[in-house]
């Protein structure tokens, strides 16, 4: 009965961080992201080209003035595309602990347990689904849209 109640509450944490998340998709956070990358990338990601995408991300990644938070991101949310779901979530929890103040830090917690329970691995995701319900329930958060516009 626990291990049927702790499901059930996983579930719930599940559903209430994707009611939480502006898209549990995370379809328009891809858009933003490759709106905001080269147009020969850009064309790749929607052609949905994978393999030439991730070609082209590691190219503008030895560039001197790349958007390493961005492509990063992007390629995660690519590999999880492709089902590569162990290699995506490696690579979204390199966005987190490489760019930890990044505006795409956060959103690559979210894919990386979008990846994760594509995978199946829900035990694994529920903590992250927990911390980031929380910290977006937060007090200071609270504050934060209070404040207005940023």
């Amino acid at each position: 009965m626990l291990l049927r109640n702790g499901w059930r509450g996983a579930w719930v944490l599940v559903l209430v961080a994707a009611w939480l998340c502006p898209r549990a998709d995370a379809g328009e956070r891809e858009e933003l992201a490759v709106a905001l990358v080269p147009e020969k990338l850009r064309q790749l990601v929607q052609d949905r080209d994978w393999p030439a995408a991730l070609q082209a991300i590691d190219k503008e990644l030895q560039q001197p003035d790349a958007q390493s938070d961005r492509l990063h991101y992007l390629r995660g949310c690519i590999l999880t595309y492709q089902q590569q779901y162990d290699a995506a979530v490696v690579a979204l929890q390199e966005v987190e602990q490489r760019f930890p103040a990044s505006p795409w830090a956060r959103r690559a917690k979210f894919a990386a347990a979008t990846a994760l329970v594509k995978q199946g691995d829900f035990q694994a995701a529920g903590p992250i689904y927990r911390n980031e319900a929380a910290a977006l329930l937060a007090p200071e958060r609270a504050a934060q849209s209070d404040s207005g516009p940023r």
